[in-house]
């Protein structure tokens, strides 16, 4: 089966900047997000999911970067969004974007970890686990990954 190539984007601009300056609303962005995803997962709809779930990921990353919350939990947030993005994503068999995704989440806590000492032990934890993750997928096939690549359908998502 041919692979699916999506853009990773799913909120535009303009609400990206207003979650940006507007913690609650990130908050809850990611919270309505997360959960309208996993009732479309737990409906097996998972492109209907998709945008849900790809907005509750991208506002966890804003979270993240914010000091509006406890650090613990801004992880928490964030790793919870990525395996649930990754669910969907391989139920949709699109096995580059989950690579995607966890190379993105591993950098992104990788410098978590460098930014933040109180919680060393639980960023190391997720860490390891979308490591982990990460070499379990299949290696893609070598020179013809980049002709399907360049020739694969784009799914797009943005929802905001």
């Amino acid at each position: 089966m041919r692979e699916k190539v999506m853009k990773l984007q799913f909120l535009c601009a303009g609400h990206r900047e207003w979650l940006a300056n507007s913690p609650g609303s990130a908050i809850d962005c990611w919270s309505n997000g997360l959960e309208t995803g996993r009732v479309l997962c737990d409906d097996r709809k998972w492109s209907e999911a998709l945008p849900h779930i790809g907005c509750a990921y991208e506002a966890s990353e804003i979270i993240l970067s914010m000091i509006y919350i406890d650090q613990h939990n801004a992880v928490r947030f964030f790793t919870s969004s990525v395996y649930l993005l990754v669910k969907v994503l391989m139920e949709m068999d699109c096995y580059e974007d989950v690579r995607l995704v966890y190379r993105s989440a591993s950098e992104r806590l990788r410098r978590e970890l460098l930014s933040d000492h109180n919680e060393r032990a639980y960023i190391s934890d997720q860490l390891k686990y979308i490591d982990s993750k990460l070499q379990e997928l299949p290696v893609p096939p070598g020179p013809s990954m980049s002709n399907s690549l360049s020739s694969s359908e784009q799914v797009y998502g943005v929802l905001h």
